[in-house]
């Protein structure tokens, strides 16, 4: 006997079942005798063997099977161990003849969720699937809500990175908490660190731009984003008083190539704003852990730098 393949108008509110057994009679009774739709669910086919429920499940990916153990060709075992893996989270009810304690043990190992002996009453199969319907809708709620709490992440992320960056800088985070946030902000274990610092102090001051600060503090920012993206990889911000980047590579980046870059920055800024921007570097480091050392050395260097009274920086 071939699969039977059944079709409804409208699959939407129902969870789709494929009905397995060896003998018509069983799944035929099943069919008819259970009120499916009024339950949440809605068959989309039978099979009478492990192959042929194969052949539905690739197509039309029930999200319950209930099916015999024993089947020929391919028996229930077999099918679900092979299901699974298409399927993981579908529901599987699995029902026996015989009260082999073996069938029941490897139904446990395979995650069935209910295991019937026949013969069972159609409110046997009810109870159980009103039980299951009530987990499934549950869980299909929870899925949406990790989803949705992902998407969240992901249209947050600049900003969540930004605010761990700071975290690190401030000094706030254990290695621990740094090392379990580290992967969800694509920041890899090997890798390189600068920290500078941009300072407009005398632009601060310019009776021109008064009121218009934080404008400037935004382009300039810009400015330097776009100026050591060339370099390596760059997260700048505005933090406090300063522009903040935190230059980082994969691989070793050359110090004097960052220095001249950032020297050309400053005077670039300065020419496009009409101020005077310093800037101070730290020294490279290699761990998240070491960036609040790295901070205070771009604090120290900017500091030296306008003991000199000049536009310069230092590491």
């Amino acid at each position: 006997m071939k699969a039977v393949y059944l079709r409804s108008g409208c699959l939407t509110h129902y969870y789709k079942v494929l009905l397995v057994d060896d003998e018509a009679e069983i799944r035929e009774g099943m069919a008819q005798r259970i009120p499916w739709e009024t339950l949440g669910f809605t068959i989309i086919g039978t099979a009478e063997n492990g192959l042929e429920a194969l052949d539905i499940i690739e197509k039309d990916y029930p999200e319950m099977i209930i099916t015999d153990i024993q089947m020929p060709f391919m028996d229930g075992v077999a099918l679900i161990e092979r299901a699974r893996t298409l399927l993981p989270l579908s529901k599987f009810i699995v029902f026996s003849g015989y009260d082999v304690f073996e069938y029941a043990q490897k139904a446990v190992s395979l995650h069935v969720a209910e295991y019937l002996l026949k013969p069972f009453s159609a409110q046997d199969l009810i109870t159980v699937l009103v039980s299951l319907k009530q987990k499934m809708d549950q869980e299909k709620q929870e899925r949406r809500d990790i989803a949705k709490l992902q998407r969240d992440f992901e249209a947050n992320l600049p900003l969540l990175r930004q605010s761990f960056l700071l975290s690190c800088l401030s000094g706030l985070l254990t290695s621990e908490r740094m090392d379990q946030q580290r992967e969800s902000f694509s920041l890899p274990k090997a890798q390189e660190y600068a920290v500078i610092l941009f300072d407009i102090g005398s632009f601060k001051e310019n009776r021109h731009f008064k009121g218009k600060e934080e404008l400037y503090l935004v382009a300039i920012k810009q400015f330097v984003t776009e100026n050591l993206a060339t370099l390596s990889a760059n997260d700048t911000f505005i933090f406090g008083e300063y522009i903040v980047s935190i230059a980082a590579s994969a691989r070793s980046f050359d110090m004097n190539e960052l220095l001249k870059r950032v020297n050309e920055i400053c005077r670039e800024s300065g020419r496009i704003n009409g101020s005077t921007v310093v800037a101070g570097v730290s020294q490279k480091v290699t761990e998240l852990t070491q960036l609040a050392m790295a901070y205070q050395q771009a604090q120290d260097a900017l500091a030296y730098s306008y003991r000199l009274d000049r536009q310069a920086w230092f590491t």
